[in-house]
């Protein structure tokens, strides 16, 4: 396994430093902390004393090639002394929590400067994002930089929206719709990351050896004592886990648990989707699309001066009059380019809820469309009402 996925989850004092700060008898002071050698380092030399960098330098320099064995000691040293103060020691950050923090306001930065920037920009930055999913999608190994992703994205879009974007222009009651559909958003995803664990079956571990003695014949009457669920799916043992678990429910590599009604595991949550918070996180793909869309559109016929297209019962619905302008001020053309951001992120919303209205009418889940399954052979009606109510 890569030693940089090794090290990336480990917490930010093991046992072993516990261990070793007691016989020392040394407190650690705020910006002291125990490295990956479990010696006392300082976060101030965080660019001190380390060989792999120096070698690393002086090969680019020498124009000779890099070994590996140096670039991936440099990346183990750098994230080692990523830290920050505090009681009892410096805590370590996570890269890829600290990156989306940092990349983010960049790019948006960068793609306000001219609008082929911004082409540019996004371009790259799809292509980014799509490579790294697909990756970390393949492997075993869990990122919170997807999470944070989003966490900053949503942060950096609204504080732009009420700084630079004239409120003058919209109305009281607009902004307040529109902070009460972020509210909800907010929570029905909070809810789906806290209900995310009580999807996990936690039922003891079968031996393996156990596992292994289980005759093709004594499985069948194993299964054939339990109740078949309404749709004829009948329990069965996991070979990853090495349970027994209920119908309908998939191994997550991820997780590394089986999970009930599992549908998937969202890398942009960090959490797998299941019977418990399958609901929720529909419900909250649904109302950040309105959220996106609305604040695209408040800032869209703010900067650009829309023109009204009609009213209903006193609602004056605009369009965005010309654009063409908002590259010429900074002050216009970063929240233009967030809003942009903001529509391209609810279009892609937008397919995930289109693939999840079309696997709750069939009465399946992701996990097993995956596996070749298309449906449950019953009608749209049992397939929604089963779903709002997870009738078994």
């Amino acid at each position: 396994m890569n030693p940089v996925k090794q090290t990336c989850g480990r917490d930010f004092h093991t046992e072993i430093d516990l261990e070793k700060e007691s016989e020392d008898g040394d407190t650690l002071c705020c910006c002291e902390y125990l490295d990956r050698n479990h010696e006392k380092n300082h976060i101030l030399l965080c660019c001190c004393n380390c060989r792999d960098f120096d070698e690393t330098i002086e090969r680019l320099i020498c124009c000779r090639p890099i070994e590996r064995r140096h670039s991936i000691g440099m990346l183990l040293t750098f994230q080692d002394r990523l830290r920050i103060p505090w009681c009892g020691g410096a805590k370590q950050i996570s890269l890829d929590c600290v990156a989306p923090m940092i990349l983010i306001p960049i790019l948006l930065c960068i793609a306000s400067i001219h609008y082929v920037a911004a082409v540019v920009i996004g371009i790259i930055t799809l292509g980014f994002l799509s490579n790294f999913y697909y990756q970390f999608r393949s492997s075993a190994y869990r990122t919170k930089f997807f999470f944070m992703w989003i966490i900053w994205s949503g942060i950096y879009m609204k504080f732009i929206f009420q700084i630079k974007v004239p409120l003058l222009e919209i109305l009281p009651a607009e902004n307040y719709v529109f902070i009460i559909l972020i509210g909800i958003t907010i929570f029905c995803f909070y809810k789906t990351r806290k209900n995310a664990n009580k999807n996990m079956i936690t039922q003891g571990l079968s031996s393996e050896d156990d596992l292994e003695d289980i005759a093709e014949e004594q499985t069948s009457v194993l299964i054939d004592n339990e109740d078949e669920d309404d749709s004829g799916h009948t329990p069965e043992i996991c070979r990853n886990c090495r349970k027994y678990v209920p119908p309908r429910a998939y191994h997550c590599i991820l997780c590394k648990a089986c999970i009930l009604r599992g549908d998937h595991h969202s890398l942009w949550l960090d959490c797998c989707i299941g019977v418990a918070n399958h609901r929720t996180y529909v419900v909250g793909l649904i109302f950040s699309i309105m959220s996106l869309i609305f604040g695209a559109y408040l800032t869209l016929t703010s900067i650009c001066y829309g023109y009204l297209i009609k009213t209903i019962y006193g609602v004056h619905i605009l369009f965005p009059d010309d654009c063409t302008y908002v590259f010429d001020r900074f002050e216009t053309s970063l929240p233009f380019v967030v809003a942009i951001y903001a529509l391209i992120i609810a279009f892609f919303i937008i397919l995930a809820i289109g693939i999840q209205i079309y696997l709750i009418s069939n009465g399946i889940t992701m996990s097993e469309w995956r596996k070749g399954q298309k449906s449950n052979q019953k009608t749209l009606l049992k397939n929604v009402k089963s779903f709002i109510y997870w009738l078994h």
